[in-house]
């Protein structure tokens, strides 16, 4: 598994992103609607880091009550894996969580993600792109 990003709850992704650019962070791409998980994205990157600022769009969003109790927070890490069924299945037997099923990331070009949460780490994305 390789890190791919750094996933970060925010309330406003205009204003983390000015916060993130004074760190010396550039923006890569626009920011993107993912209807399916109620947030907007963009990422932002800092030579080789990559840090994806997630925005709720809604109450529905998974992010929503993170931000409610904590305010701005690093919210996940993703991890690039070769087979993302392989993968689950693996992280399942140790104890990992399924919490969000294989579906298409629309701001990482449509690849298929998931989500799973482990007790001791807290939640992480699978992203693959084969």
């Amino acid at each position: 598994m390789k890190l791919h990003h750094i996933g970060y709850a925010v309330k406003s992704i205009e204003k983390s992103e000015k916060a993130f650019k004074a760190l010396g962070y550039e923006t890569e791409g626009k920011t993107v609607d993912d209807l399916r998980r109620n947030v907007r994205i963009k990422f932002i990157t800092l030579e080789d880091n990559v840090v994806e600022l997630i925005e709720p769009m809604n109450e529905k969003s998974p992010v929503c009550n993170l931000l409610k109790k904590n305010g701005a927070i690093p919210y996940h890490l993703c991890y690039e894996v070769e087979n993302i069924a392989d993968k689950i299945t693996e992280l399942k037997k140790n104890g990992f969580i399924l919490i969000s099923g294989i579906g298409p990331a629309p701001a990482i070009d449509g690849y298929p993600v998931a989500f799973m949460y482990g007790a001791e780490i807290g939640v992480i994305e699978l992203l693959s792109k084969k």
